[in-house]
């Protein structure tokens, strides 16, 4: 045990006592919040301390933006035009924070693990909570694929494009190509060509576990690589992508609003169409 370990130790103890003290100096007088209080509850100030307060101090502006969009998405607040995930409205935070920490209840869905590999060594991995995308780039060639499904040939495919959606992306990206719209409940993942040559393939929902396997083809044009929406990593011919769906990988908690009342809430339902198409046409 060296010395510099020693101090270390010393340092980040009385680092922690201190911060106990002038948190009791500064709020022993104060009365918290019944949210605050049951936030205090779920992160303990060890947690806050050593993971959540570094972030604070970087140099780096990334890190507490990055902090910030991860505490709204663990909230399910709905700050986007369609929010279809979300919960809570901003005006309502108060009340739906309160909620969600007086549940133990966890709604469980789908998740995609991908993996692509080059030449036989694997150059990316990980994983997606609505969708993984195989698109072209800006010119209008085709991607010319064979697709594989639990190591079986569906065929030699041409396309802008290929998705796999989870049923909580399906509200997304795979709507807007013709793929069909998933119950959360559902343990599936969907397939969807993006404008197929032809019209050679529809759209399929294949169970859990299904293991997809996309070999670029000569002759392919400029590809990207695109997980949940993010920057797109390029592809080169003769790539692999193998994506397998998970379930119950991903955990919302709290019961949340039901699958119709989303859809009506966020316009993929109208309840009074003609209404609605009188009130667009004024």
């Amino acid at each position: 045990m060296t010395v510099k370990f020693v101090l270390a130790v010393l340092c980040m103890a009385a680092v922690t006592y201190f911060t106990r003290v002038f948190g009791y100096l500064v709020l022993h007088d104060r009365k918290l919040s019944l949210t605050v209080q049951k936030l205090m509850e779920a992160s303990p100030g060890c947690v806050l301390i050593s993971v959540v307060a570094p972030y604070f101090a970087t140099t780096n502006p990334a890190d507490p933006a990055g902090l910030a969009v991860a505490v709204l998405a663990a909230a399910k607040l709905n700050f986007g035009r369609v929010g279809f995930l979300s919960d809570i409205e901003p005006e309502d935070w108060e009340k739906g924070l309160e909620e969600v920490l007086d549940t133990d209840y966890c709604r469980r869905t789908t998740a995609l693990a991908w993996q692509l590999t080059r030449y036989g060594h694997v150059v990316g991995k990980g994983f997606a909570v609505n969708d993984v995308v195989l698109s072209r780039a800006a010119m209008a060639r085709l991607v010319c694929a064979d697709i594989f499904v639990n190591n079986e040939l569906m065929g030699s495919v041409r396309a802008d494009g290929f998705l796999l959606s989870t049923p909580i992306g399906s509200s997304g990206y795979s709507v807007g190509a013709g793929g069909p719209l998933l119950s959360p409940e559902i343990r599936g993942v969907a397939f969807v060509p993006i404008c197929p040559f032809l019209n050679t393939i529809p759209p399929m929902v294949f169970p859990c576990a299904t293991i997809f396997r996309f070999e670029l083809k000569p002759g392919t044009t400029e590809s990207y690589l695109t997980v949940d929406g993010q920057e797109g990593q390029l592809m080169q011919t003769h790539d692999i992508l193998e994506v397998q769906s998970i379930a119950d990988a991903v955990l919302f908690k709290g019961r949340g609003i039901s699958f119709l009342e989303r859809l009506r809430t966020r316009s993929f339902i109208l309840a009074d169409p003609v209404r609605h198409r009188e009130n667009t046409q004024s």
